[in-house]
């Protein structure tokens, strides 16, 4: 039998949508401030953005949103076919220059590398880097969940993490700034 992801249906992902809003305006809100403390109203960010694990869900919902502030977005999966095709509905949408993508496993460092780099040769750079991508395993107890399980669900959810954090602190270091 076939299970969904939360996020695969259309009411959940109006849900990520609303919730990436709101992420993102957080972001610009600060990135924006006027030296009174106020947001400047309709202004865009124009930043170079990359979120790992933004194909579909709320790092999908995010890249929509960046995009619409103006941002230069690059997006990232599992699956190459997957990325392409969400590159291209991006892309169809908010203009081809606008956006990229590449396959990342986000649990190899050389992957992690190659994503930045297709960021810094189409964009010349990364100002943000999201580390959005992550795993769930089946809801059950903890003590009824196989050792496979929850080695993979560390590996991706925390190791990933830190090692995409690792590679965008490096370039970030290297290029004179980012977040």
């Amino acid at each position: 039998a076939t299970r969904w992801h939360w996020c695969c249906s259309p009411f959940s992902a109006s849900i990520a949508e609303n919730w990436a809003s709101k992420i993102v305006l957080k972001i610009w809100l600060v990135q924006e401030r006027s030296l009174d403390g106020r947001a400047a109203k309709g202004q865009m960010m124009s930043k170079r953005v990359v979120i790992t694990g933004s194909t579909r869900g709320i790092g999908n919902g995010l890249a929509r949103e960046f995009l619409k502030r103006g941002c230069s977005v690059t997006i990232s999966g599992r699956s190459a076919d997957t990325v392409a095709v969400a590159v291209a509905e991006l892309g169809e949408y908010f203009g081809e220059s606008k956006v990229r993508g590449r396959a990342c496993d986000i649990t190899d460092p050389a992957a992690l590398q190659g994503l930045w780099d297709c960021a810094a040769e189409a964009f010349g750079g990364t100002d943000i880097w999201i580390n959005n991508a992550g795993m769930s395993i089946e809801r059950k107890p903890l003590w009824e969940q196989s050792d496979e399980a929850i080695e993979a669900l560390v590996t991706t959810n925390l190791t990933g993490a830190l090692l995409g954090s690792k590679v965008a602190i490096r370039n970030m270091l290297a290029q004179g700034g980012g977040q």
